[in-house]
């Protein structure tokens, strides 16, 4: 067997993907395993032993998934609540496992870290019990009292809850993001009395001696360079991201370079390449050098963090130093695929993890797709390089981050050899700390080196044409092309007459599928999506593919909702610019966000209530110049190009009351419930009586006299089908039940859209009480239930 590992890697793979879609039983698994392994003995030689050998593999990637995915029985996250509890409060007891991070905004300060659970005390009911717990916890503390280190044995007081889950489209998935670490509970703490240190340094000594190495490193980097160039040299090095300026990771990811930030094969070979090379410059042995460089290659795996670009890079390492000190051919490809199985094999969920495939996809562009397909180009080895890097890996960047970069290929051919650069003054900096004159040239220069790349990037990033937000594309069309991308490079190696046709064909495919992704730039037709936003009301209108509205933009720091929930969301759909922006008021949650969402989707116009002063910051000034912006007040209509309008209805206390209107879909805004809103309703009852939706602010309970004589005048007004609210408590749901109105929660529901497709004509609808013929349809983000309306 030539390349056994390819097959190894194989046959692992393909029972982690049984493994995702199907659960069988491992009482059932491991007979049927054993039993295999002598046939395997007995076979070896003969043709049936690579199909018996898959299936074996195939059979232990199945029962690694499930095992790796059970929880045991005192797993900490069962002691878990909803996030905001009343029950939440214990004391948590365990070790600190990761470096911890601090993060400053103005006077607050926030430490983070993981915690390796040991026992847990909750108190109820005038009792109080102490469990034995396992697993680990992502911690927060704000305002700590003390940092702790790596490996001491800590007491914390304040809330356990489990991870918030994703409400809305493109919204990052941070429960997803923590279960990759094994993490399934978060831990939030606030004041002096949060954290006490019960015993230092309780781990065994060769992870003190990792965690020791890495937080001298920290301090050295924070002590040669401002804290901007060092939380970059913190991330390039150590892996420690969290003090990265989040609009320094908005350039890199428009700009197609965040893949600079991850740790990958640049600082192996800089690190064990260096050191071989030295003790062959040194006239050692090469076995001798070479075991230095394995020995390097290890060890910078665990004190960058042992992320999944460097494991990779790691092994691969690993692999070419054995092959030179046994004096063995080195197999890149064997190598590249024993790395792709030693980690599947110590974590089977690696294989849907975008890092893991980013890394193993760029690597196989890199060195053999790339260099066979384009291998008659006179720049394959400089822009060639970053066209077949790019090429590889686009479709999933696509898939998980919805962003093409066109400016890419110049961005990374000059930032690229500039971080490295950067990289190594930095490296020389910390490796001649004893020799302070040298070091603190070599850290200038470094610190130089870093700040022309972070100018150089953030002068493209501002390049509007520069990127595009692209639809998710379907795995259909990921896996069509590779396929004939594989199929390209496979008929390109054959050269057989006889095969002649398979490579233009497979060519035109791969380009047509390529072209698909970005010519049905999302969905079409009609759109109305309420966002779930907590106590804020955000909604998007899509009366056509080229007309969008946003109505509110989300409060501002420190929740930032206009980065972190209006732009994934509308990035998902492959918005790339808005027709209108309209804020119901001037509250602060509703246009706390407004700089960032102008900058970034740069609308014609901007509307609001007539009577209000719209809140400007500095930063605004010259986005706010090229807007239009309009007034509005009671009964004014803003009518959309292709059909639809925006109807003002009334101004109450400087808030909007919205209708929303295309073709004969009508939805109606609320901001409050109270007299003032009820009586500005009545003056505008022939236009609301016929609503489909009814759109409500969060709702708290409230069962006094008033407030149900003030829904009973509300619904005389309105009689809608659906009625959607941020928060809805039981007495509104029991009140729309009497009267046969459907309610949804968007904290239960998620995201909820209403929408017709483009191509079903207005004219056959018609509405009746119950089930509802043709077009509307209400789809749930998180329920994922769909009800046709009309």
């Amino acid at each position: 067997m030539k390349f056994p590992f390819f097959w190894l890697s194989f046959g692992l793979t393909l029972g982690i993907l049984v493994a995702y879609r199907s659960r069988l039983p491992a009482n059932l698994l491991w007979p049927c395993i054993l039993c295999a392994v002598p046939f395997l003995w007995l076979l070896r030689g003969r043709r049936s032993f690579l199909p018996l050998l898959l299936v074996t593999l195939a059979l232990l990637g199945t029962l690694l998934f499930q095992e790796k995915t059970a929880r045991a029985v005192n797993a900490v996250e069962n002691w878990a609540g909803v996030k905001g509890g009343s029950s939440n409060w214990c004391s948590l007891q365990g070790v600190v496992w990761s470096q911890p991070e601090i993060k400053t905004s103005g006077r607050k300060s926030t430490l983070s870290f993981v915690l390796a659970s040991r026992n847990l005390m909750r108190c109820g009911k005038g009792r109080c019990g102490l469990f034995e717990t396992s697993g680990f916890v992502q911690v927060f503390i704000a305002q700590p009292p003390q940092v702790p280190e790596v490996g001491d044995l800590i007491r914390l007081r304040g809330t356990i809850e489990k991870p918030v889950p994703v409400l809305n489209p493109g919204q990052f998935d941070y429960a997803e993001y923590l279960a990759a670490s094994d993490i399934y509970a978060i831990f939030t703490a606030y004041g002096a009395r949060s954290l006490r240190i019960v015993k230092k340094n309780d781990l065994p000594r060769w992870r003190q001696w990792i965690a020791g190495v890495r937080q001298t490193l920290t301090r050295k980097l924070d002590r040669m360079f401002n804290a901007g160039n060092a939380a970059t040299f913190k991330a390039l090095i150590l892996g420690l991201r969290k003090g990265l300026a989040p609009e320094l990771r908005d350039d890199f990811m428009v700009t197609g370079t965040a893949h600079i930030l991850a740790i990958s094969g640049l600082n192996i070979s800089l690190v064990a390449g260096s050191l071989y090379f030295a003790m062959i410059v040194m006239r050692l042995s090469q076995k001798i050098a070479a075991l230095v460089g394995l020995l390097a290659a290890l060890a910078y795996v665990f004190i960058s963090g042992a992320q999944i670009p460097v494991q990779r890079a790691g092994w691969m390492a690993a692999a070419v130093f054995i092959a030179l000190i046994f004096e063995r051919e080195h197999q890149f490809w064997n190598s590249y695929c024993l790395s792709f199985f030693i980690l599947l094999l110590v974590d089977p969920r690696r294989v849907v993890d975008v890092s893991f495939q980013l890394s193993f996809i760029s690597i196989f562009a890199l060195v053999y797709l790339m260099p066979r397909i384009f291998e008659s180009w006179r720049w394959k080895e400089s822009l060639g390089r970053n066209v077949g890097v790019m090429l590889g890996t686009t479709p999933v960047v696509l898939y998980y981050f919805n962003v093409f970069s066109i400016i890419s290929l110049v961005a990374n051919l000059v930032a690229i050899p500039l971080f490295h650069l950067g990289l190594l003054s930095c490296f020389l900096a910390l490796l001649l700390d004893f020799v302070p004159a040298v070091s603190v040239l070599a850290a200038a220069i470094a610190a130089r080196i870093v700040e022309a790349a972070h100018l150089w990037i953030h002068y493209l990033a501002k390049l509007e044409w520069g990127y595009l937000f692209v639809p998710t594309p379907h795995l259909l069309q990921l896996g069509i092309y590779y396929g004939s991308l594989l199929s390209w490079w496979g008929a390109n190696r054959i050269r057989k007459s006889v095969l002649k046709w398979l490579q233009p064909l497979a060519a035109g495919i791969w380009l047509l599928t390529a072209a698909s992704f970005f010519w049905a730039n999302g969905p079409q037709g009609f759109r109305l999506t309420v966002l779930a936003a907590g106590q804020n009301e955000m909604i998007h209108i899509q009366y056509h593919a080229d007309i969008h509205w946003m109505m509110n933009v989300g409060r501002g720091l420190p929740s930032d909702q206009g980065r972190w929930l209006v732009t994934p969301y509308l990035r998902s759909q492959g918005i790339n610019s808005l027709t209108g922006i309209m804020v119901t008021d001037a509250a602060r949650k509703h246009t706390g966000s407004l700089e960032f969402v102008l900058k970034n989707f740069s609308p014609d116009y901007f509307i609001y209530p007539e009577g209000i002063r719209v809140p400007i910051t500095f930063g605004i000034g010259k986005l706010w110049r090229k807007t239009n912006r309009i007034a509005v007040g009671p009964g004014e209509i803003i009518r959309m190009r292709k059909g639809g309008s925006l109807r003002t209805l009334g101004v109450v206390n400087g808030q909007s009351l919205l209708l929303i209107q295309h073709g004969i879909f009508k939805f109606l805004f609320l901001p409050a419930i109270n007299r003032d809103v009820i009586e500005a309703l009545a003056t505008a009852r022939d236009q609301i009586w016929d609503i489909q939706a009814l759109i409500l602010p969060a709702m708290r309970s409230d069962q006094s006299a008033e407030a149900m004589s003030l829904m009973e005048n509300l619904f005389d007004l309105v009689d809608p089908v659906i009625v959607t609210s941020n928060r809805a408590e039981k007495n509104l749901h029991d009140f729309l039940k009497d009267r046969d109105i459907r309610l949804v929660s968007l904290e239960n529901a998620g995201a909820v859209t209403f929408s017709r497709p483009a191509d079903k004509p207005l004219s056959f609808l018609r509405k009746f009480r119950g089930p509802f013929t043709d077009m509307l349809a209400i789809d749930s983000f998180r329920q994922g239930f769909i009800m046709n309306m009309m």
